[in-house]
Parts: C-alpha cells; sequence; structure tokens
C-alpha cells in the first residue's frame, strides 16, 4: 500500500496527507538531534516504498528530538464510518439540489396577458356587429303593430322604411362590453375605413367591410394594451323595421377580422359574425344613427 503525490492510499483512496519534511527550530534551543540528512523520519524508510506498511518501533529521531511512535503500519486501515471525501453523486457533493434561477418579474404578466388575447377576440366578435339591443322591450314583434310612431315614414305595404332606402357610410362607431379579465370592460371605436351598408326598398341589406379598423385600449391586469382589430367582410341580410327598429334575418357572412395586440406580438385571425339582434335606429335626411347603452354609430347617406 502506497500514498501518491498528492496524499491518498493508492489502494483504497482515503486521504492520508502530504507529508512535509521538518523544518528547524526558528528560534529558542538548537535542534538537537541528528542532521536532517541522518536517520528516517518516524513512518519513512531511507529506501524501498515510501509508505511502508510496517514501521520500525522507536523513537523517530534519535537523541529525543521527536517522541517515538508505536510500532504498527505507519498508516492504520480505514474505520469503520463515512469516508473522509464522499463520493461525488449528480446532486453535488452535498446532495443538495442546485439553487432555481430567479425568474424574471415580468414574465408572468405576459403569459397572462396573451392568455386574455382569445377571450378578446371572442368578445370582439359580437362587438364589432352593429345591430345590438340587449333590452328586448325596446324592440316590437315584427308580426305585430306597434304603438309607437317610427323615426322614418314607412309605407303599409314596403318591410323597410324609405328613409333607409340607399347607400350609407359608417362614420363613426364606439361600444363597451364587459369582458372576463378586462378592467372596466372592452371599448371599441372605429378609426378607419367604416362599413358601407345599403338598405333596397324590397328590404334587402348588404353590409361591406374593407380593411375597417377599430381600436381599442383595454386595461388587463393593470396595464393599458392597445389592439387592433381590422375587418373585411360582408353581410347579407333581408331586413324590416318596425318601431323604430331594424329586424334582420337570413343573415349571411363571409369574411373575416383579425385582432393584433402589438405589444404582445400577437394576432389572431377569426371568422367575420355578424349579431342578428333587432337595432333602435333613428334616420333623418342624410343621417342615419344606431344608439343602446352599449353603443353609439352614426352613417352618412353617399347614394340614394
Amino acid at each position: 500500500m502506497g500514498i501518491d503525490t498528492n496524499g491518498y492510499c493508492t489502494q483504497c483512496r482515503t486521504y492520508r496527507g502530504v507529508p512535509q519534511a521538518p523544518q528547524p527550530p526558528v528560534s529558542g534551543t538548537p535542534y538537537s538531534g541528528d542532521p536532517y540528512s541522518g536517520a528516517p523520519y518516524a513512518g519513512y524508510q531511507s529506501s524501498g516504498p515510501s509508505f511502508p506498511d510496517q514501521q520500525v518501533s522507536g523513537s523517530g529521531y534519535p537523541g529525543g528530538g521527536y517522541p517515538g511512535q508505536a510500532s504498527g503500519p505507519a498508516y492504520p486501515g480505514q474505520v469503520s464510518g463515512p469516508p473522509a471525501f464522499p463520493p461525488a453523486t449528480y446532486g453535488g457533493q452535498y446532495g443538495s439540489s442546485p439553487t432555481p434561477p430567479r425568474r424574471n418579474k415580468f414574465m408572468m404578466p405576459l403569459i397572462a396577458l396573451s392568455g386574455v388575447v382569445v377571450v378578446l377576440v371572442i368578445a370582439i366578435v359580437a362587438v364589432v356587429a352593429l345591430r345590438k339591443d340587449d333590452d328586448p322591450k325596446n324592440v316590437a314583434d315584427p308580426g305585430k303593430s306597434a304603438n309607437a310612431t317610427a323615426s322614418g315614414s314607412a309605407a303599409a305595404d314596403s318591410k323597410i322604411d324609405k328613409c333607409l332606402v340607399g347607400t350609407w357610410q359608417t362614420t363613426t362607431y364606439t361600444q363597451t362590453a364587459a369582458v372576463d379579465g378586462v378592467e372596466g370592460g372592452l371599448s371599441l371605436s372605429l378609426t378607419k375605413n367604416g362599413s358601407t351598408l345599403k338598405f333596397t326598398s324590397d328590404g334587402k341589406l348588404t353590409e361591406t367591410f374593407v380593411d375597417t379598423v377599430f381600436n381599442a385600449s383595454p386595461m388587463i391586469a393593470g396595464q393599458k394594451v392597445p389592439l387592433t382589430v381590422t375587418v373585411n367582410a360582408t353581410m347579407n341580410a333581408d331586413v324590416q323595421t318596425t318601431s323604430g327598429s331594424i329586424i334582420y334575418s337570413n343573415i349571411k357572412t363571409s369574411g373575416n377580422m383579425v385582432t393584433t395586440v402589438p405589444s404582445l406580438g400577437k394576432s389572431e385571425t377569426d371568422t367575420y359574425d355578424a349579431d342578428d339582434s333587432p337595432a333602435k335606429y333613428t334616420c333623418s335626411g342624410d343621417n342615419l344613427s344606431f344608439s343602446n347603452p352599449q353603443l353609439q354609430a352614426t352613417a352618412k347617406r353617399t347614394a340614394s
């Protein structure tokens, strides 16, 4: 059995320590033993293996400079118990897991915001539709006569108020809707290229959206998140007017709407779908308006 230059047993790999040559006293009584090149240090031989299994009994330094050492192995066998240096494991020297990296405090809000985008898209599908009246009491049954007077003059044999017949360009549009996760609800406003509405005397309506842009800045998780909705779509429907309300039926739509959230790098495309709820209206000359507690919209006549 031997010890390598790093102080480890070549067989059991137990750390024994690196022996050092004795140093002369710095001060005081001169060294009384033989010269340093004389008798070997206890536990060492002048020749042969550096660390023999047995040592010669007696004083390590003749003359009593250093006390003797008992006979027997210079370095006794390893005692029971854990090794001086536990073997390395995948968990590290002490078996503990590494400290996890600190999380970016801005990451969680971003994850929460991006999740709300889908909710917003679903809400916007309903919000973009111009026709909306949540109070059924404000709408007359199209199959019955109404006591209220219509805002326009509709002939008895006509399905539609003659004031509506013609082509209109939407000029303003704002609607607010309650959306889960959005503080204060979603308020959507027209900012570019309002839709074109064409009413015919036989009760047909075609509404066309060409790069129609709506903007909103909902408050989500305490942050204002600007978003843009761009609609390219067409809606066709049968309409009739009664008691100041427009009734829609046989609605057919095509096209899509794209909701973009620049700050999150998110963009969602959804099929455009029109709402078939009746809408209150006011028509006078070249001015047309729609309104209810959630919606305000106006349009200008462009052709009769």
